[in-house]
């Protein structure tokens, strides 16, 4: 499946997951970072939010690979691939990869790692959601039928998971879990729930099938089984912070 021109839809990033990400991220990376960082990449901006509160304390540059989304950014843009990023090694003292590896493909994931630890002089920043369960956040398509996350989301990360991406050379000296908090699905129940009740993540205004292109989806509400179904998980699931935040720092510097 082609998730590019989900990614490339500036509609993408409603305005509920931007207030929310900025909300948990932009006091914690201005806690975090060292006051030696003068030069800061932010790796996949995505969105405005994040890179222009930061615009005015440090020089930033941001990277993406959708021309809609930088037009809205202030200070240095440049439009550029994850795996191949135009700049020299040790370019910025900081990378920040804020709500992004969750969206790339396992075919450059590893080439995307390996550029964040290229251009940084030793500082990296990481911001995930914390251990989802990709199928809670699944819809499907009304026209092919295909079953895909809502917000593109392609894999799901835990601590660990980040540690041994970022490597033996790299120590982590900080980590959170962050609001908002979002109620867990039993595994076993959500299957019930999508296929035996028909129940999926409701799709937003601005979802895109990556199989047909399609952007039309209705609006559905449950049935009787559905409600069931999740007034049992209501009472058995519990809740987690959606998001997990990693601060790394290269050996070297210690």
């Amino acid at each position: 499946m082609n998730y590019d021109t989900m990614s490339q839809n500036r509609k993408h990033w409603g305005k509920k997951e931007q207030a929310q990400l900025a909300k948990s991220t932009i006091p914690v990376i201005l806690d975090w970072i060292p006051r030696d960082v003068k030069t800061i990449l932010n790796f996949g901006c995505g969105n405005e939010t994040i890179t222009n509160a930061l615009v005015e304390r440090f020089d930033v540059t941001c990277t993406d690979f959708s021309e809609s989304a930088l037009k809205f950014v202030k200070g240095k843009k440049v439009l550029a691939s994850v795996d191949k990023l135009p700049f020299e090694d040790n370019s910025f003292d900081l990378v920040l990869s804020i709500a992004m590896l969750e969206h790339i493909p396992d075919s450059i994931l590893r080439d995307a790692m390996e550029e964040i630890k290229r251009v940084t002089k030793g500082y990296v920043f990481l911001a995930v959601p914390n251990s989802e369960y990709l199928k809670q956040g699944y819809t499907k398509c009304p026209k092919c039928e295909t079953t895909f996350h809502v917000y593109g989301h392609l894999r799901s990360f835990k601590l660990q998971t980040l540690d041994d991406m970022m490597g033996p050379s790299y120590k982590r000296y900080m980590m959170g879990t962050f609001n908002p908090k979002e109620k867990k699905y039993n595994h076993f129940l959500l299957m019930l729930r999508q296929k035996a009740a028909n129940k999926w993540f409701q799709a937003t205004e601005n979802t895109i099938c990556p199989q047909c292109g399609n952007n039309e989806f209705s609006k559905h509400g449950g049935n009787i089984l559905s409600v069931l179904i999740d007034g049992l998980n209501w009472m058995i699931s519990g809740r987690q912070k959606y998001w997990l935040f990693a601060f790394y720092e290269i050996k070297d510097m210690i």
